[in-house]
């Protein structure tokens, strides 16, 4: 038996800091913790925005394409509650993330945690100009990020979550420059967090597993999926958004990398240390 994915068309979650995770929230708007989620209207992303919204963040989420449930989100949210603030920006043009660091400071006012999650995963058969996008959005754009809100990280003692993945870790077969953006990330995750220590700024990385797995994953293809995984199971976004807000409120933890994969990366490991054996 395994466990299937949620239907991403509803997301709601229950996840929950604390058992009385509603008086956690900050009823003076000026002093609720303050995140920007990038990659935040789809998947993975739109999860990590509910659960922040959910433990009461006011969030800007940056989208491209994709604002519908965002929209649903902002419907759904109660009068004197936590803010969400959808923004638009196209991380393939190189202003972008400039302007969208310009834009969440203004409609925010302060910002507590960046959540570099906007990525695109590419095979190596991509043409060129395809794979030069890929590198804008999965490496380029969180740069520009952290340049640009830094300062203002560094005025609450915030932190910064780059979403990263297991193909940092151990390539994907022939998605290798797509692997190779994401262990730039996580690379940089850890330059970042010495880099930025002294000025009370934590850095750390999650790596995913399979979450959301694409929907050419169906019985038994998904069946044999979750064999792979030493848990036996496919991730929830819950899975991520948790870990998310583990390393937002650790202030003693930066410059790790988080493996939210059901062993999966482990496994992986240990296959090779076997194979090289003598």
């Amino acid at each position: 038996m395994f466990a299937m994915p949620p239907d991403e068309s509803s997301f709601r979650f229950h996840y929950k800091v604390n058992s009385n995770a509603d008086s956690s929230i900050c009823p003076d708007p000026a002093n609720r913790p303050a995140a920007l989620v990038t990659g935040g209207g789809v998947r993975l992303g739109l999860a990590i925005v509910t659960g922040l919204h959910e433990a009461g963040y006011d969030v800007a989420a940056h989208y491209n394409s994709s604002d519908e449930g965002l929209a649903t989100l902002v419907r759904q949210a109660l009068p004197n509650r936590p803010r969400i603030v959808p923004l638009r920006a196209d991380f393939t043009q190189r202003r972008a993330p400039n302007s969208l660091a310009a834009g969440a400071l203004q409609a925010l006012g302060r910002l507590d945690l960046l959540v570099n999650s906007a990525a695109v995963m590419l095979g190596d058969d991509a043409d060129t100009v395809a794979l030069a996008k890929m590198k804008l959005i999965n490496v380029d754009a969180p740069a520009a990020l952290v340049d640009a809100l830094v300062d203002a990280l560094a005025q609450r003692q915030g932190s910064i979550v780059n979403i990263a993945d297991v193909a940092a870790l151990h390539s994907f077969a022939g998605h290798l420059s797509y692997s190779r953006s994401k262990a730039v990330l996580v690379s940089r995750t850890k330059q970042w967090a010495l880099q930025f220590a002294q000025r009370g700024v934590r850095v750390n990385a999650l790596c995913p597993g399979t979450v959301l797995p694409a929907p050419a994953y169906t019985g038994s293809r998904l069946e044999a999926l979750c064999q792979s995984i030493p848990l036996r199971r496919i991730g929830e976004p819950e899975d991520v958004v948790r870990a998310v807000v583990f390393l937002a409120r650790s202030p003693f933890v930066t410059g790790q990398v988080l493996c939210v994969d059901g062993g999966r990366a482990l496994a992986a490991q240990n296959a090779e240390r076997t194979s090289t054996a003598p």
